[in-house]
């Protein structure tokens, strides 16, 4: 989008009676302004509550004379430089896109992301929902570009500490940050993901029973969902890692495919029974899991391809004692440039999928 030479002609804040005014049922501040760029005469109105979120309004008064000069027409906010990534909510084209979409109705963009830069006529290495260029559109010296999209039901934007908003996208609740990074926890639950193993953990229902019900009506107010069974390998369903489906040896009664037939996965299951019962639930994950060095169902295909990323061989399980360093060979090597971008993405990948589904239940308990 051009940023087109002019003036502002006038800018002003409303009398007090329009702070009371609101956006929905919030208080809020009214600013109106009115402006020209070149030719073209404009009217914006926006309205800001307490906690940033803002509406906009805008009105070209004078559009160009004669055949259209401009492509596109909208306004410019700047943010501060910490703000590296872009959450949304819309109504699309369709109702459903594939979750790697670039176009999808709901997610988190990030603004540079960690792969090295796009060159023409070279495969991407990336998911699509990564891309930054487009040479087909825009040429073979395209150097990137933002989104166009319409039709928006709200967005926001945060920076790396934070993944996700704290507050529901095109809902009038508010979420304050401070309040909830300091809200009560006296017990943490921790769930390891493997409960979709269970031979009773083939619904929904099913799943919910095998250790979740447990927590209710006690004193935990927070539960920790972990769907990391070894680097690449996911208990939730991807398609940027490997979702674990094997039911070799221990995992008989691995319920994954069974859940993914049914249209959700231990992850969705989780975040929705933390929300229907009022439980603060994070997504976490196992950084560089290594039971894949004495489990081999665990073992991801993507450590085959990649053996130059493991910190040793598997010879060093059975010449060094237990207890030793040395037998965490399966370890990936964090050192390597290549093993740290693969990581990053597949978090994000994840965090983005649990953004998701939290918003599709229309609650923010992330950090």
């Amino acid at each position: 989008m051009a940023h087109l030479p002019g003036r502002v002609k006038e800018t002003t804040c409303r009398s007090t009676a329009d702070l009371q005014q609101s956006a929905g049922s919030v208080p809020c501040a009214r600013i109106a302004v009115s402006g020209a760029y070149g030719e073209i005469d404009f009217d914006y109105t926006l309205l800001v509550d307490g906690s940033g979120r803002m509406k906009g309004v805008y009105t070209i008064t004078r559009p160009p004379s004669g055949k259209p000069a401009y492509d596109e027409v909208g306004i410019t906010f700047f943010t501060p430089l910490d703000m590296d990534r872009i959450a949304w909510q819309r109504e699309g084209l369709w109702s459903t896109y594939p979750e790697n979409h670039i176009g999808r109705n709901r997610g988190i963009a990030v603004k540079v992301r960690v792969e090295p830069a796009l060159t023409y006529r070279h495969k991407p290495t990336w998911p699509w929902y990564h891309d930054m260029e487009d040479f087909h559109l825009r040429g073979k010296d395209h150097q990137g570009y933002g989104t166009t999209r319409r039709r928006f039901l709200g967005m926001g934007v945060a920076g790396s500490a934070a993944l996700a908003a704290t507050r529901c996208i095109a809902s009038e609740k508010m979420r304050d940050r401070t309040a909830l990074a300091h809200r009560r926890r006296r017990i943490i639950f921790n769930d390891d993901g493997d409960d979709v193993w269970h031979a009773d953990a083939k619904t929904p229902q099913g799943f919910v029973g095998v250790r979740l019900k447990h927590m209710l009506n006690t004193q935990v107010d927070t539960l920790f969902y972990c769907t990391t069974q070894s680097f690449n390998y996911f208990s939730h369903n991807t398609r940027i890692g490997e979702t674990f489906l094997s039911k070799a040896g221990p995992f008989k009664h691995n319920n994954m495919q069974t859940l993914i037939g049914q249209g959700t996965d231990p992850l969705k299951i989780a975040l929705r029974f933390a929300h229907k019962n009022n439980i603060e639930a994070f997504w976490t994950l196992r950084m560089n899991d290594i039971h894949d060095a004495f489990t081999r169902p665990l073992w991801p295909k993507w450590k085959s391809d990649h053996p130059e990323a493991l910190l040793g061989k598997q010879a060093d399980w059975s010449a060094n004692p237990p207890g030793s360093q040395t037998r965490w060979w399966s370890g990936v090597n964090f050192n390597r440039p290549g093993s740290r971008s693969r990581r990053w993405g597949l978090t994000q990948f994840s965090a983005e999928k649990a953004f998701i589904y939290a918003n599709a239940f229309c609650r923010r308990k992330w950090v």
